[in-house]
């Protein structure tokens, strides 16, 4: 069990620290909603989430754009979902479709009729998306399959039929892709490509106010999202639609990563 907890202050860690803080943030995150709901669970990565998507909201509007339909699609079915105004049995399609369609973004898998059908209905610009925005989509999708799986709707992946929580692992891969992006974006200059070039670079990122206000809105998110009672969501997705999870300065150059 790692030593740390969501009440650990990032900003006080040593550069040893931080790493070994990154290698057991799944272990923390699981442990403090070990005995929470799946809405919780649901809650905390979706304002993790409102985030990350109002950064890419941003940068996108720098360029007169704005993010992908589908993308607010699902984080709409998502919100309504937490707030039982969504019933997973009137989303399986488009959930299945989804997820059938980020699977093979990221790997090649082969899709259906009905799956092709919804990739060029639905995402057919995805080949123009960013790294951050196709990995909101991903993301989405995701948590929309889980949904289906805890509430016992149709599902079209047999290996996912076990699952039972909600996960928390794309928070995990939002820092880790953040890593890699500020490290360029505040200009750390690695000796080589070589891993303990890159290693140290990571450590010297995780000393800078920029990632440690990162991380320290990510914890805070997570807390308020163990506090929150079912009457405060509408009012916690109005409150984060003003939150970003980079300075709004950073965000157009974030798209280009």
């Amino acid at each position: 069990m790692s030593k740390f907890t969501l009440d650990t202050d990032f900003a006080t860690l040593s550069t040893a620290q931080t790493h070994q803080w990154m290698l057991d943030l799944q272990d923390i995150i699981e442990t403090s909603f070990e005995n929470s709901s799946n809405r919780t669970s649901l809650l905390a990565n979706l304002l993790v989430l409102e985030r990350y998507t109002n950064t890419l909201r941003q940068g996108l509007a720098a360029n007169g754009e704005q993010p992908s339909a589908i993308l607010q699609q699902s984080q709409d079915l998502l919100w309504d979902w937490l707030q039982e105004r969504a019933n997973p049995h009137d989303f399986e399609d488009y959930a299945n479709n989804l997820y059938a369609c980020v699977c093979y973004i990221a790997t090649g898998e082969e899709l259906n009729e009905q799956q092709e059908a919804f990739l060029h209905e639905q995402l057919a610009e995805y080949t123009d998306f960013s790294t951050i925005e196709t990995h909101i989509i991903e993301w989405s999708a995701a948590l929309l399959i889980s949904i289906l799986a805890i509430s016992g709707a149709r599902l079209d992946f047999e290996e996912l039929a076990s699952c039972k929580n909600i996960s928390f692992f794309e928070i995990e891969d939002m820092l880790n892709i953040l890593t890699d992006a500020c490290i360029d974006l505040t200009g750390i200059p690695r000796a080589s490509c070589k891993a303990k070039d890159w290693e140290e670079a990571e450590g010297k990122l995780y000393q800078t106010p920029l990632f440690r206000q990162i991380v320290a809105n990510v914890l805070e998110d997570l807390r308020t999202a163990l506090a929150a009672k079912p009457e405060a969501f509408a009012a916690l997705r109005k409150t984060y639609q003003q939150c970003t999870i980079l300075p709004e300065e950073f965000a157009e150059d974030l798209l280009a990563y």
